[in-house]
């Protein structure tokens, strides 16, 4: 009887160990489950606060932008005209006779109608540059999107725009080269402006007369007079 005893004693210990370990097991379990949920609602907390003062210190600085550039582009509407978008090209020096002998800068450039600005060159750029420019109204949030993907998939590198040809329009014509929020913000906000006070056919003819070709040639005819004569 005492050696059946203890083998059964052995297994009542064992036992007994069993339940004690799996109870401190799921003890522990408790505990990090309960020490992970603290950790959860002091990181939710403190990016909370975190959140809360860049969001106060962005409305501050975006507001800021938008006055900004509200008052610019006031500023750019109420002296805008078909002159806006015309380049005043070379200035030529003549004589008491009316005879020219001389020229200030070396631009070809030379102002041409719609008319005379073929609809292959124009269908061109819109199947090109901006497929949707006969339906927007200045800006293209589709394309702006498409240009944010292009540059996270590339790796931060530039591989494509989001600008409408209105945009550029206003790019070429109006505003400086610089590469800040505020200038793009302008940029859209005279696009939308220059789509009301302007049809597409005359914005066209605009973006076809201020677009450079290189060596100097502004415009299509410019080009084309440089290039082939």
């Amino acid at each position: 009887m005492g050696k059946k005893r203890q083998p059964d004693m052995k297994r009542s210990l064992r036992r007994e160990n069993g339940d004690r370990r799996q109870r401190k097991a799921k003890r522990d379990i408790r505990q990090k489950k309960k020490r992970r949920r603290k950790l959860i609602k002091r990181t939710a907390l403190v990016l909370s606060i975190l959140f809360f003062t860049i969001g106060i210190i962005t409305e501050q600085k975006v507001y800021k932008i938008y006055i900004d550039t509200k008052e610019k582009t006031y500023g750019f509407i109420t002296n805008m005209d078909k002159g806006t978008f015309r380049r005043d090209g070379n200035t030529y020096v003549y004589d008491k006779d009316n005879n020219e002998i001389g020229k200030l800068g070396n631009e070809k450039y030379s102002y041409v109608g719609r008319a005379g600005i073929s609809d292959y060159i124009k269908n061109g750029y819109i199947a090109q540059e901006d497929r949707d420019f006969k339906t927007h109204n200045g800006i293209n949030p589709k394309a702006i999107i498409r240009a944010c993907l292009a540059y996270v998939r590339n790796h931060g590198r530039i591989t494509q725009g989001g600008s409408t040809i209105t945009q550029q329009v206003i790019k070429n014509n109006v505003l400086s080269k610089e590469r800040t929020f505020s200038r793009k913000a302008t940029e859209m906000l005279l696009a939308m402006q220059l789509e009301r006070a302007y049809n597409k056919a005359q914005i066209m003819e605009y973006y076809c007369n201020s677009n450079y070709y290189g060596a100097g040639c502004y415009g299509v005819e410019g080009a084309a007079e440089y290039y082939f004569g």
